[in-house]
């Protein structure tokens, strides 16, 4: 055969599946159609075999479960997004400004590939759940509540997503602050920036390069009150966060929840929640964060009334995917 080809070609008078001859070394018979040359387990000779089907094999999980070892392949990347923080609850005073709920933190990602060879299966794989955003306060009540973290994200003990704080609760006299730097992991998610007291004006969450965005932030009740801000986006993805509610003197509306996206894509934040400017007025509350690990949008504040609700932070997921 020409030098610049690979392969051997069987003697003349040799048909079907007899054995031939690769430079002097015996090569076994011409297997079935679709089987491969490999080396056997032992190492010690070659053999015909089937190959696995497909050439990758992919495990989603949205919820805790365990991962199984294929059975071929050299490489698994392990993808995980942990859960989102919840929003604060915007504060409510009869007698002073106050500040709407601080947006919780987007959660953390984590992307790492490991040798099939050094991995022992099964492994556990833990799902963080998003955060519950702080509950409503009685009229008059003074400030709101905080809300809760978003829960981790992890494969077995190797490695884990961290997930994201929960934002602070609205103030009666100062601002909130907002869940300040986003969830732990090779990316951080996105933060959410406190609302500020005795100002119309408010930050929208943190919009990262690939993790998930920061919770938007509750509208103050100050100087005629003050919209909602926006949610953080996903600035890789070109997804943008959910919008801010809208001030209104009894009725305000409620952030924008926060769109979910395709496993294991970045979520963006929830809308904070719009302020109510009259005395007895209801404030909005936040919008949920996007799944996977937006940060939930803090409530609206008031004057004298019920404040609004944090919304809660969005899901975590994990993709494995097996090569």
């Amino acid at each position: 055969m020409p030098a610049d080809r690979i392969g051997f070609e069987p003697p003349s008078d040799v048909t079907g599946a007899d054995a031939s001859k690769l430079n002097g070394v015996t090569v076994p018979a011409l297997g079935a159609a679709g089987t491969v040359l490999t080396v056997n387990p032992s190492g010690t000779g070659l053999e015909y075999d089937t190959p696995a089907a497909g050439s990758t094999n992919v495990q989603d999980f949205t919820s805790s479960g365990t991962w199984t070892d294929p059975g071929f392949g050299n490489f698994v990347r392990v993808i995980l997004i942990a859960g989102g923080g919840g929003g604060g609850s915007g504060g409510s005073n009869a007698s002073t400004s106050c500040s709407g709920g601080g947006g919780g933190q987007g959660g953390g990602v984590v992307d790492y590939t490991f040798r099939r060879s050094a991995l022992t299966s099964p492994i556990s794989v833990t799902i963080g759940g998003g955060g519950a955003g702080g509950a409503q306060t009685s009229a008059g009540a003074g400030n709101g509540n905080a809300g809760t973290a978003g829960g981790n994200t992890s494969f077995g003990s190797l490695i884990s997503a961290i997930g994201g704080a929960g934002g602070s609760a609205g103030g009666s006299t100062t601002a909130s602050s907002g869940a300040t730097s986003g969830g732990q992991g090779m990316w951080n998610g996105g933060s959410g920036f406190g609302s500020q007291n005795s100002t119309t004006t408010i930050n929208a969450g943190q919009s990262p390069g690939f993790a998930p965005g920061g919770g938007g932030h509750g509208g103050q009740q100050f100087g005629g009150g003050v919209n909602g801000s926006a949610g953080g986006g996903v600035l890789a993805f070109g997804v943008t966060g959910a919008a801010g509610g809208v001030k209104d003197v009894t009725a305000p509306t409620a952030g924008g929840a926060g769109a979910n996206q395709s496993i294991p894509n970045a979520g963006p934040g929830g809308g904070g929640g719009g302020s109510a400017i009259n005395s007895g007025g209801a404030g909005a509350a936040g919008g949920q964060g996007g799944k996977y690990g937006g940060g939930g949008g803090g409530g609206g504040s008031c004057f004298g009334g019920v404040a609004g609700a944090g919304g809660a932070g969005g899901a975590g997921c994990a993709r494995i995917i097996t090569f």
